[in-house]
């Protein structure tokens, strides 16, 4: 499980028990990296490549401003892969797409929440963007899903951890 407040990830037992084991996740990914309520979220593990893969929510704070309405339109994440004895692999940056609300509510949340393994080493990563007006009425949320090859996506770049 990928714990977005802690910037964890843990192992658990069929039981809901912690089995101990846990991935070791990069300092430049760590609690301190992060912007609250945008760390890890989504979590894969690909039988094919044998990788676990996780995505930042949104950008550290290292890799400039938070995707938002009225931001920067060039954000990127972190996708890192960690192999199945828990240590990290590659690192690529990720660019997430555009906002599409024409104007912020007083509930918003725009990143990456969802990964995928397609078991042949492509991923599907799923953004979410939700709005919640002050009303709550005309509420919205846009879902968009990208599918990435990180063996051979041009749009991707390493990074070197």
């Amino acid at each position: 499980m990928s714990g977005e407040a802690d910037q964890r990830i843990r192992a658990y037992r069929m039981d809901g028990r912690p089995s101990g084991r846990e991935l070791a996740v990069p300092q430049s990914l760590g609690l301190s990296a992060i912007r609250p309520n945008y760390g890890f979220e989504a979590l894969t593990y690909d039988r094919w490549s044998g990788l676990f893969w996780t995505v930042t929510e949104n950008a550290l704070r290292a890799d400039g401003p938070a995707a938002v309405l009225g931001g920067p339109r060039d954000v990127c994440l972190r996708l890192q892969s960690f192999g199945a004895d828990g240590e990290p692999r590659s690192q690529y940056a990720y660019p997430l797409g555009i906002p599409q609300s024409q104007k912020q509510g007083r509930q918003y949340a725009f990143g990456a929440v969802a990964l995928w393994a397609c078991g042949d080493g492509r991923l599907w990563v799923m953004e979410r963007e939700f709005n919640v007006p002050e009303r709550r009425l005309k509420s919205c949320v846009f879902i968009r899903i990208y599918e990435v090859n990180p063996e051979v996506q041009k749009r991707l770049t390493l990074i070197h951890i």
